[in-house]
C-alpha cells in the first residue's frame, strides 16, 4: 500500500487496478501458492493454456484409451472455439466461461468433428472434470519436487530464479534436436511412402507452411495437389514428427544428465525414483521452452518462439538447398 501511496496523485486513480497487478497477476506469489498446493488458475484458463499432448500424459496415469480420447476430443474443440475467439480479439484478460455462442459452437463441432453428442450443461461439467484433473496433476506433481534431483547434474544448480538455471541445456539441446530431426524425418518419410503417398512431396510442403508462412490453400495451389490433403497429411505428420522428435531428445537429455552425475551418485544413479522424476522434469521443460505448439496450424501463425520450429525450419531449408525435396 506505501507504495501505492507513493506514486504520483494522477497515477492512484485506480487501486483496484494497482491491486489485481500486484497480487493476482504477481508472477512470484503465483509460484509461491503451486508450492503450497494451491494453482491460483481458473478452469477455463487451465483448459485455455493446456498442450494435447500434455493432456494425454496427464490422463494416461488413471484413464482407458477411449476415455483418453474423448477427453483430447473435448479440448481440441475448446481451442478452436474459445482459444480462438480470445487470439482473435487480443485477449489476454481473465478467462471466463465460454458464452453461449461458443458453447453451441463447441456443441455443434464435437458433433460434426468427432460425432459426440453433448448439451451444454454437459459439456460445461465435462469441461470442468478435466480442468480439475489437469489442476490436481499440477499440485500433485510439482515441479519443486523433481529439482532436487537435478541440481545436483547441473553445474549452474546455484544460478538464478525460476528457468535460469535450465539456461546451459539450451546448447545441448539444439545438438539433440538437429540429431533427431533428419532421423524422425527419415522414418516418418519411409511411413509415409508405405502408405502410396509417395506423390505428396512432405518436406516442401512443411516448409512452404511452417517456414514461408502459407496457409493450407496456397501451399496446396503450390504443389499441385488438393487442400484436403495438405490438410489429412501433412497434419497428421507433423504431430507424429513432433512426438518422434520430442521422444528422442528427451531420451537423449536424460542420458546426458545421467552422465553427469558424481561419482558419489554411482549407487543411486539408475534407482526408478532418480530416472522417473528427472524424466518427469526434462518434459516439463521441453513442453514448457522447447515444443510450445501442438498443430502445424498453430505452428504456422506462431507469435512465441519455438525452438523445435527454429531447428527444423532450417533443417527445411537445408533440405531446398541440398535438392532433397
Amino acid at each position: 500500500m506505501q507504495e501505492y501511496l507513493q506514486r504520483p496523485p494522477n497515477a492512484r486513480k485506480n487501486l483496484a487496478g494497482w491491486a489485481y497487478t500486484r497480487t493476482r497477476q504477481n508472477d512470484k506469489l503465483k509460484k509461491y501458492l503451486l508450492e503450497c498446493g494451491i494453482y491460483y488458475a481458473t478452469d477455463w484458463s487451465i483448459l485455455n493454456g493446456m498442450k494435447i499432448r500434455q493432456l494425454k500424459e496427464v490422463l494416461e496415469k488413471q484413464f482407458t484409451p477411449t476415455e483418453i480420447q474423448k477427453y483430447c476430443h473435448i479440448l481440441d474443440i475448446y481451442h478452436k472455439v474459445y482459444r480462438e475467439d480470445r487470439r482473435r480479439v487480443g485477449a489476454n484478460n481473465k478467462c471466463h466461461p465460454p458464452n453461449q455462442n461458443q458453447q453451441q459452437r463447441m456443441i455443434d463441432d464435437l458433433q460434426a468433428t468427432y460425432q459426440l453428442t453433448y448439451s451444454g450443461k454437459k459439456l460445461l461439467k465435462e469441461l470442468q472434470a478435466i480442468a480439475k484433473i489437469c489442476r490436481d496433476d499440477k499440485t500433485s506433481n510439482l515441479e519443486n519436487r523433481y529439482k532436487p534431483y537435478l541440481d545436483d547434474l547441473t553445474e549452474n544448480s546455484d544460478a538464478a530464479e525460476d528457468d535460469q538455471d535450465w539456461l546451459w541445456l539450451k546448447e545441448k539441446v539444439i545438438i539433440f534436436l538437429d540429431q533427431a530431426i533428419p532421423e524422425q524425418f527419415e522414418l516418418m518419410i519411409k511411413e509415409f511412402r508405405k502408405h502410396k503417398c509417395a506423390s505428396l512431396p512432405l518436406i516442401r510442403a512443411f516448409r512452404l507452411q511452417l517456414c514461408e508462412g502459407m496457409n493450407q490453400s496456397q501451399a496446396a495451389s503450390q504443389l499441385g495437389i488438393t487442400q484436403s490433403q495438405i490438410s489429412r497429411q501433412i497434419n497428421r505428420n507433423y504431430c507424429k514428427l513432433s512426438e518422434g522428435v520430442m521422444e528422442q531428445v528427451k531420451n537423449q537429455i536424460v542420458q546426458y544428465l545421467l552422465s553427469r552425475r558424481t561419482d558419489s551418485d554411482q549407487e543411486n544413479r539408475h534407482s526408478t525414483d532418480v530416472i522417473e522424476n528427472i524424466i518427469a522434469a526434462v518434459k516439463e521443460y521441453l513442453n514448457k521452452s522447447v515444443f510450445t505448439v501442438d498443430k502445424i496450424g498453430d505452428a504456422r501463425t506462431r507469435k512465441t518462439n519455438d525452438l523445435y520450429l527454429e531447428r527444423l525450419c532450417i533443417y527445411l531449408k537445408q533440405c531446398k538447398e541440398q535438392n532433397y525435396e
